[in-house]
């Protein structure tokens, strides 16, 4: 007895084993060009606008909070959030570290409640290219660029009794500590004519 073949016998046999999906082959996605999101993008224009390093500009809620020296002063710049243009000093102090010196400067910065989201800062200056971080607090920030630095301190209340220490990357070499009580506002209120927006303590 002669076995039946051909077209008939072949739909029996797919129809049993159930739908069939054939698989065609896809080309393989070539690597993700990186795209600049509109944070570093914004990044870049501010840097090109104020001739700084991109990586000096340390970006808050507020907006791009740097540290510029000018003569003999340092001051604590921002530039708001969609205000490329405008440049407002938050605090500025007179730090003539000579060229020469081993070490560097810290200043403590208190603003105003109600008028920007980061409050508190710490800045100066550092002869070593350490990285500074913050414990006991949570800051943005650290690096020393050009001998520059800045924590923002994105607490939105420091207490008087709360403890914190600056320390290197790997939680040694303390630069600084203290307690909230550095940040603690002495009452003083910033006159209208006054550029300087917050208080250095």
């Amino acid at each position: 007895m002669r076995r039946r073949s051909g077209p008939g016998l072949l739909a029996v046999v797919l129809a049993a084993c159930g739908p069939w999906i054939i698989e065609q082959p896809t080309p393989s996605p070539s690597a993700p060009t990186p795209s600049v999101g509109p944070d570093e993008e914004a990044r870049r224009v501010v840097a090109e606008m104020l001739d700084v390093e991109p990586s000096a500009l340390v970006a808050t809620e507020d907006g791009f909070v740097f540290v510029a020296r000018i003569g003999d002063e340092l001051r604590l710049l921002l530039s708001r959030d969609g205000a490329t243009g405008i440049i407002d000093v938050l605090a500025r102090v007179v730090d003539d570290l000579p060229p020469d010196a081993s070490g560097g400067s810290s200043f403590a910065v208190v603003c105003p409640g109600g008028s920007l989201q980061v409050r508190y800062y710490l800045f100066g200056q550092d002869t070593r290219e350490v990285t500074k971080v913050l414990t006991g607090l949570t800051a943005l920030g650290g690096e020393v660029i050009d001998g520059l630095w800045l924590l923002a301190i994105t607490d939105d209340e420091i207490a008087a009794g709360q403890r914190w220490e600056v320390v290197d990357p790997l939680g040694m070499a303390g630069f600084q500590s203290g307690s909230g009580e550095l940040f603690v506002a002495d009452g003083e209120t910033i006159g209208e004519g006054d550029s300087v927006l917050c208080e250095v303590n």
